[in-house]
């Protein structure tokens, strides 16, 4: 994992992964630590590796634990200035690639630094029809509003499959608190969510209100959990009226959102959340795409109007 002096813990990952192609979650995982742990990272590797799942570079399998690099893309997002954002693939020979298809006086390439998390790349263009210049230059796709597209494929959390499994151990488990968002000891069995260690990784477990046990995953199981509790954990702020922030989409630090929804909001702006207080906060996401990740997430969302 080569990197230069100036790369971020993400920028090394990303190249690491350009050039690799594809592998076990476990090697990724090593690498990450690798990289937390040259950089002096107090965060765990998995942080690291889903950044870069969110920021759309990297997808993972993890019914089979297989990981593998995305094709370079250039994102159109609205509400941006027709600034296209570079996913994907971005080995040395991709970077070169785009300073070169972004050296035209109708774009103006520019990068954002969010280290740790790999540098974000943009070119603001001219025009539409100057961005899909760009992408036939750098052999990459165009993809226009990307956020929607992946939201309208989303499912619902209630409606992901599911797979009957056995109880666990409940000695040994944690609950899913709704008021707290906490995990707590199990003091008797009720209907929730739930999580416990099997071969060293926590896995989770929903129980229904028929007392049949299912494999479900973090994120769904969670928000499945929330549904009708009127515990406000999804909001939407209108931009800032001095115009130093975009509209954006808050949800709680302590969810875990599906890979869908999160890559839909982090690619709306094409960098990661920020942490405000207690929320993760995600930048130029309309109210109607906002609107539709929560219908998903089976949550009634908050409307703030006020700075």
């Amino acid at each position: 994992m080569n990197g230069t002096a100036s790369a971020s813990p993400g920028d090394e990952l990303l190249r690491w992964i350009s050039e690799t192609g594809s592998g076990s979650w476990e090697r990724l995982r090593d690498g990450a630590a690798h990289l937390c742990q040259k950089h002096e990272l107090t965060r765990r590797p998995w942080t690291l590796a889903s950044e870069l799942s969110a920021l759309g570079h990297l997808d993972i399998d993890w019914s089979s634990r297989e990981w593998s690099v995305a094709p370079p893309a250039l994102n159109l997002v609205p509400g941006l200035g027709l600034c296209i954002v570079l996913t994907g693939s971005r080995p040395h020979y991709v970077d070169e690639r785009f300073e070169d298809a972004t050296d035209d006086l109708d774009v103006y390439p520019f990068e954002v630094a969010q280290s740790p998390a790999p540098t974000a790349k943009f070119a603001k263009c001219a025009s539409v029809e100057t961005a899909e210049h760009v992408a036939e230059a750098l052999g990459a796709r165009l993809v226009i509003d990307p956020a929607r597209g992946l939201v309208e494929a989303m499912r619902a959390v209630d409606e992901e499959p599911l797979e009957l499994a056995p109880p666990p151990p409940l000695e040994e488990a944690r609950r899913f608190e709704t008021t707290t968002l906490l995990w707590k000891p199990v003091n008797e069995q009720q209907p929730g969510l739930y999580r416990f260690d099997l071969h060293g990784r926590p896995v989770h477990r929903r129980l229904d209100d028929f007392g049949n046990w299912w494999t479900i995953d973090l994120a769904a199981g969670q928000f499945l959990a929330l549904r009708g509790t009127g515990t406000p954990v999804v909001r939407w702020q209108r931009a800032s009226g001095d115009g130093s922030r975009p509209d954006c989409f808050d949800v709680r630090q302590r969810l875990s959102l599906p890979v869908v929804a999160e890559r839909a909001l982090t690619v709306s702006s094409g960098l990661v959340p920020r942490h405000v207080n207690e929320w993760r906060r995600y930048l130029n996401v309309s109210r109607e795409l906002a609107e539709m990740i929560a219908q998903r997430l089976l949550q009634e969302i908050q409307i703030v109007w006020e700075d």
